[in-house]
């Protein structure tokens, strides 16, 4: 469970490009899950539920949301 909430950070902050601003979006406010589902045990925790795949070793869907920027960059 942990490695996958990793995985899902790792995406959230690419490595490239620390010094220039970013935006965080947060799996839990995704409009479509996918095959993923929305894990709130933890939340107390984390601080905030996320997802997790309950493929049973097969991939799963992507989860998919869309952000609006006010800028180009």
């Amino acid at each position: 469970m942990k490695l996958c909430f990793f995985y899902l950070m790792l995406l959230a902050f690419p490595l490239t490009g620390l010094t220039e601003p970013s935006i965080l979006v947060e799996t839990e406010s995704f409009e479509n899950y996918g095959g993923w589902s929305l894990d709130t045990q933890f939340m107390d925790e984390m601080g905030s539920p996320y997802l997790l795949a309950h493929g049973i070793g097969n991939p799963v869907g992507n989860a998919v949301t869309f952000v609006e920027c006010s800028e180009a960059g």
